[in-house]
């Protein structure tokens, strides 16, 4: 008899195949949180340069 995946511990048995799922659901999720994590850098750059160059324009102002 294959048994299945245990919820409660992740744990597979070797017999049910639940333990590649197990690994290439975990590969996946990684794959997903490190691209979300470089769009975030990405994003995160782009806001630093957008408020940077609104903080010159409003500097700029004052100056005239």
């Amino acid at each position: 008899m294959l048994q299945a995946l245990d919820a409660t511990t992740g744990a597979a048995t070797p017999h049910s195949g639940a333990a590649l799922w197990l690994a290439l659901r975990t590969l996946r999720n990684l794959r997903k949180g490190l691209a979300w994590a470089w769009l975030d850098n990405i994003c995160q750059y782009s806001r630093s340069k957008i408020m940077a160059h609104r903080r010159m324009r409003r500097d700029l102002a004052f100056c005239v």
